[in-house]
Parts: structure tokens; C-alpha cells; sequence
């Protein structure tokens, strides 16, 4: 958060730093990866766009900033993917 903040990067909206909810590393990122798969890839095909009141993110993967930033690649997410949808089956 202080290199961020040093950065005098132009930012919309304000960050929490006692709730900063993205991940910083590849442990985080792959926390995140097996939350989704567990949670949320189950009914993604229906409610991935899904909006209700209160709720910032529902179904969605929010794995953007860990593929963006290379902490995952696409090909593990898509195994991932594959391999939790495998074990539902």
C-alpha cells in the first residue's frame, strides 16, 4: 500500500488498506483460484453477470489482477477449471 501510494498513481475510487481484498502473491492468488473453483464456478454459467444489492462480486472469478500481474497463467486456470468440473462429474 505505501508503494502505491508513492507512486502518485491516479486511481479511481479509494483503497482500504485494512481490507485489501486482491491478492499481493502467487500463494494469494492461488488461495483465490481454488475459491472460485470450489465456490462460485458451479453457477457461473448462470449468475457470472448477476447484480443485487450489497454484493460487489458475486460469481465472479475476480482472477483478472492475479493473470494481468502473471501470478497465474490462463492455461492453469483453465486446468483448474477442468479439473474441479472432473471431480463434480
Amino acid at each position: 500500500m505505501e508503494a502505491v501510494g508513492q507512486t502518485d498513481i491516479k486511481t479511481m475510487g479509494v483503497i482500504d488498506k485494512t481490507n485489501f481484498i486482491w491478492p499481493v502473491n502467487r500463494q494469494q492468488s492461488l488461495e483465490l483460484l481454488a475459491y472460485f473453483t470450489a465456490e462460485c464456478l458451479p453457477l457461473f454459467g448462470s449468475f457470472q453477470d448477476a447484480m443485487v444489492p450489497g454484493e460487489w462480486s458475486l460469481y465472479h472469478s475476480r482472477l483478472s489482477f492475479s493473470l494481468n500481474t502473471k501470478m497465474l497463467s490462463p492455461a492453469e486456470v483453465i486446468q483448474t477449471a477442468i479439473a474441479a468440473w472432473r471431480a463434480a462429474a
